[in-house]
């Protein structure tokens, strides 16, 4: 596996084409009573076509606003993604934010 930092012309709206993005679970909390309670559930999310394009639209703009995004791969296969944003926070300017991070 090998970690790629990610340049904005890497970036067109099929960047993520061949991700396959799915999240299944089977229990979630739900409030109950004024307390969090854990439900069964049978639940199983995955990304559009358009959903893909948003992201790797939101991903560009990352890296435009300074930001930086970093891709997994495995020989030419996007496995992961991460992206930072570039505004650094905190009252002593410390701390930036992880706003992505998918595995396939």
């Amino acid at each position: 596996m090998e970690i790629i930092k990610i340049r904005e012309n890497d970036i067109s709206d099929h960047f993520l084409d061949g991700f396959h993005h799915i999240q299944k679970w089977t229990k979630q909390y739900r409030r109950k009573d004024n307390a969090l309670e854990l439900f069964e559930t049978s639940k199983i999310r995955s990304w559009s076509d358009e959903k893909r394009i948003w992201i790797a639209s939101y991903l560009k703009d990352t890296i435009e606003n300074g930001g930086i995004v970093l891709g997994a791969f495995e020989g030419e296969v996007l496995v992961g993604f991460a992206a930072i944003d570039g505004a650094v926070r905190g009252n002593v300017g410390r701390y930036i934010n992880l706003s992505t991070l998918f595995v396939d």
